[in-house]
C-alpha cells in the first residue's frame, strides 16, 4: 500500500472526521484519532504515541495534536508532552501530557472570538475534575476560567453527567456567541471531597449537558432553579473578584 501525501492525507482526516460527526448536530467536538501525516514524523523526529485531529484555532481546518511519549517509568505523573501543531504546520503549544484514568477534553466556541474554549474532565477513581478553559494561543497558556458539576438533564431527572455519558453541552445561540443552560442554586456536592477549589474560585455552578447515563441511579442533589447565561456571566458569578472592584 502506498503512503498518503499530505494532500491524501488531509483528505482522509476530513472524511474520518464528517463520518463521525455526521449523525448528530452538536456544538461540542471532541480529537479525533487519527494515522500521524509523514510530514508530522518528519517535522517532530521523535517518538509518536498517537495524533489526534481537532480545529483547535477556529480557522475551520483541522489542526493536529500529537502525543509525544517520555522515556519515564510507567507510574510517572507526567509521561508526555503534547504538541499542538496547526493545518500549516506551526506548532502553537506544547502541554504536559499526565498518568490520568479520566482525561475528556471537548473543543466548543463559547464566546465572542473565533477561538473554541475547552471543556475537560481530569481525574483519576477517587476524583474527576471539570473545568472550561480558554485558550491562548499567542502564548500557549490557556486559562481556566471555572470548575463546574457536570448534570445530564432528562426529561423526568437528573443524573450526574459522568464524561463517558456526555455527548453535547446544553446552549443556544444568542448573537455570535452561546448562553449555557447552568445553575447557581443548587446542592450539588459533585467531587469537591477530594478535587480542591482553587482559591479564585467561590462557587461551583452547574452545567447541564445532553447524554446517556450508564448510571441510571447516579441521582444528584436538589437543583432549585436554572438559568440561560454567556460565558462571561458564568466565569463572574463563580469566581472572587478583586477586593478593589
Amino acid at each position: 500500500m502506498k503512503a498518503l501525501n499530505a494532500r491524501g492525507c488531509n483528505l482522509l482526516i476530513l472524511l474520518f472526521v464528517s463520518c463521525a460527526t455526521s449523525h448528530a448536530q452538536t456544538i461540542m467536538s471532541e480529537p479525533k484519532l487519527i494515522p500521524t501525516p509523514s510530514k508530522l514524523k518528519r517535522m517532530l523526529k521523535s517518538p509518536i504515541a498517537e495524533t489526534k485531529a481537532i480545529d483547535f484555532d477556529g480557522d475551520r481546518k483541522l489542526d493536529f495534536i500529537v502525543y509525544v511519549r517520555s522515556n519515564v517509568p510507567p507510574d510517572s505523573y507526567v509521561y508526555g508532552t503534547e504538541i499542538w501543531i496547526t493545518s500549516n504546520f506551526k506548532i502553537l503549544k506544547r502541554t504536559p501530557k499526565y498518568n490520568a484514568s479520566a482525561d475528556f477534553r471537548w473543543f466548543v466556541n463559547l464566546d465572542d472570538d473565533p477561538v473554541p474554549e475547552i471543556v475537560s474532565a481530569f481525574g483519576y477513581e477517587d476524583g474527576i475534575e471539570y473545568s472550561v478553559s480558554k485558550q491562548n494561543l499567542k502564548t500557549g497558556h490557556d486559562t481556566k476560567l471555572f470548575l463546574f458539576n457536570p448534570v445530564l438533564r432528562g426529561r423526568d431527572r437528573d443524573l450526574w453527567g459522568y464524561p463517558w455519558d456526555i455527548a453535547d453541552i446544553q446552549a443556544r445561540r444568542r448573537g455570535n456567541h452561546f448562553e449555557l443552560l447552568c445553575s447557581f442554586d443548587h446542592d450539588v456536592e459533585g467531587d469537591f471531597e477530594t478535587i480542591v477549589l482553587p482559591d479564585w474560585q467561590k462557587t461551583v455552578p452547574v452545567i447541564f449537558f445532553t447524554g446517556e447515563s450508564t448510571q441510571p441511579t447516579a441521582h444528584v442533589e436538589a437543583i432549585r432553579a436554572s438559568q440561560w447565561l454567556d460565558l462571561s456571566s458564568i466565569a463572574r458569578r463563580a469566581r472572587r473578584q478583586p477586593k478593589n472592584q
